[in-house]
């Protein structure tokens, strides 16, 4: 008698490219972690990977710049943070 099992494939699906995966806004993250967006802000403004949208460069005006943090990023960042605990 023959079983219809399928076959043992194992998961071969890539990562989505960066510009393609979720992008938090500091607004969700503080709300999801219960911190100021002050705090988030700072933290993320100058890690790699972290998007900068708008004007920073000119000193006359203020900075208006808006930050998108990918989902991989934030999640690495919440593992190191508590040292390596599962995030879901």
């Amino acid at each position: 008698m023959k079983t219809d099992k399928p076959p043992n494939v194992q998961n071969t699906t890539a990562p989505l490219p960066l510009e393609l995966e979720q992008h938090f806004t500091i607004a969700e993250i503080a709300a999801a972690w219960n911190l100021s967006p002050n705090t988030v802000r700072r933290y993320f403004d100058k890690l790699p990977g972290v998007i900068h949208i708008g004007r920073s460069d000119n000193t006359r005006k203020r900075r208006y710049v808006t930050l998108r943090i990918p989902a991989s990023l934030l999640h690495a960042e919440h593992s190191r943070m508590t040292g390596g605990a599962a995030c879901r």
